[in-house]
């Protein structure tokens, strides 16, 4: 299916093996790579009220060569009238989330097969990163995987999951598909225990690589926690 201006509408640019490289996705993207020489695509989705922009600052954190990092926006803005009117958002947490979980997942899974396409890069080298509301799309889009098309590694940080009753059965190799879950012992948006009840979930549904760590912080990145993310995915990477 060729891919229109009408319906990408947002170019995003990197290097490549020596040479500028462009995509125009369904969603505002941000991509950084400590390199040209790419292997493997990472997929940073930010939390409530947050942006791409933003959020791929984390990447550089992990500085992991090989990887191309490219930071979605949220599929839906703020009124004018809140106080996160310039931040993005994947669904609303005041209304029924299932609609705009459904519509948010289309873009992400159009923009990474854009993607994948333009790197040369397999799903099975594709890492989802995300934060809070973030933590739950990456969740989201990893463990709803099409049979052989699920990715290198999920990592969800301060996440929590929705749904869980209606997740597919997983496939053998999306079994073995290592999950990183990092959470805040303070933290008082999204409950440390919601953590314990993830790893609980995907233990139940057969999940076999799952790591749970637990950071000394409120709702937020700590140190310590983006080195075992860049310790983990290096392994994998």
């Amino acid at each position: 299916m060729s891919h229109t201006h009408k319906e990408h509408p947002h170019l995003v640019s990197w290097q490549q093996s020596g040479a500028t490289r462009q995509a125009r996705l369904p969603l505002a993207a941000t991509a950084w790579s400590p390199g040209d020489t790419i292997r493997t695509l990472g997929i940073l989705l930010h939390g409530y009220g947050d942006s791409a922009r933003n959020f791929v600052e984390c990447a550089k954190a992990f500085h992991i060569p090989g990887v191309l990092w490219v930071a979605l926006d949220g599929c839906y803005g703020f009124g004018s009238s809140t106080p996160l009117a310039e931040g993005r958002m994947w669904f609303d947490l005041f209304d029924d989330p299932y609609p705009a979980i459904a519509a948010s997942t289309i873009r992400i899974n159009e923009s990474v097969a854009v993607l994948c396409e333009a790197i040369g890069c397999p799903a099975s080298r594709v890492v989802y990163v995300g934060f809070s509301q973030g933590g739950f799309m990456s969740l989201n889009m990893g463990l709803r995987s099409a049979p052989g098309m699920g990715p290198a590694a999920i990592v969800s940080l301060s996440g929590f999951l929705l749904g869980s009753s209606s997740l597919p059965e997983p496939d053998q190799a999306l079994r073995r598909t290592p999950i990183f879950l990092g959470h805040g012992t303070r933290d008082q948006v999204v409950l440390p225990l919601w953590q314990f009840e993830i790893a609980d979930i995907l233990k139940s549904k057969g999940f076999e690589a799952v790591q749970s760590h637990r950071y000394s912080v409120d709702h937020s990145l700590h140190p310590d926690e983006a080195r075992d993310v860049q310790d983990f995915l290096r392994r994998l990477v």
